[in-house]
């Protein structure tokens, strides 16, 4: 499941036009730049033909319970906590943010309960059709059913993590944390793990 910077890696995948950037396939995207008002992270989907800039971050795998764990809290409280920042908004690096973020290993039954909770956030969208996304999430414009749908989203995606609920982003992603240094000690442990040395012998 890759996340590319540009389209340029995404070459030779369905591109066709006179530039070779107008996809064929569904792409899911959000910005590269991200308000540090926002309680999440805007994402969308698009279908071809679509001419992605280069603000964007974009994937073709169009998952709504992709869609759902990338818009939660605990995506946007590990963006906050290590992504890079751009002034006082944050930057969602691929290497940085992305590719280092404790994905919960998800089920059949788990991944269709994301979807029809993503599904529900796209829906309290749509019921708005001449609002932006950037009025949509605004904090202080956001309507109350689409607050509501994230809500609802954030507390499926939380229990795929603990039972417990979590009182506020510093334990999010102190909890991130914790398990991404679990994840990653195997592999530092055979980085540092030394060969063994063999006597070399002396011929007389």
């Amino acid at each position: 499941r890759k996340i590319f910077e540009t389209i340029a890696p995404l070459l030779g995948q369905g591109f066709s036009g006179s530039h070779g950037r107008h996809l064929r396939f569904e792409m899911l995207t959000f910005y590269k730049i991200t308000d540090h008002l926002r309680r999440w992270q805007i994402l969308d989907a698009y279908e071809p033909p679509v001419v992605p800039s280069n603000k964007i971050r974009l994937t073709t795998d169009s998952s709504l319970w992709l869609f759902g764990l990338l818009t939660s809290r605990m995506n946007m409280s590990w963006l906050r906590t290590i992504g890079g920042r751009l002034k006082s908004d944050y930057s969602y690096s691929i290497n940085v943010v992305y590719n280092n973020f404790p994905l919960p290993s998800l089920s059949a039954t788990e991944k269709t309960r994301l979807d029809a909770l993503a599904q529900k956030v796209l829906d309290a969208r749509t019921a708005f059709p001449d609002s932006s996304l950037a009025d949509l999430y605004d904090s202080l414009t956001m309507p109350p059913t689409l607050r509501k749908a994230h809500q609802a989203l954030d507390t499926a995606v939380e229990k795929l993590y603990r039972p417990q609920p979590f009182a506020d982003d510093r334990e999010r992603a102190e909890h991130l944390l914790t398990l991404y240094e679990a994840l990653t000690a195997p592999l530092l442990a055979a980085a540092n793990q030394k060969p063994k040395r063999t006597a070399r012998r002396i011929q007389k």
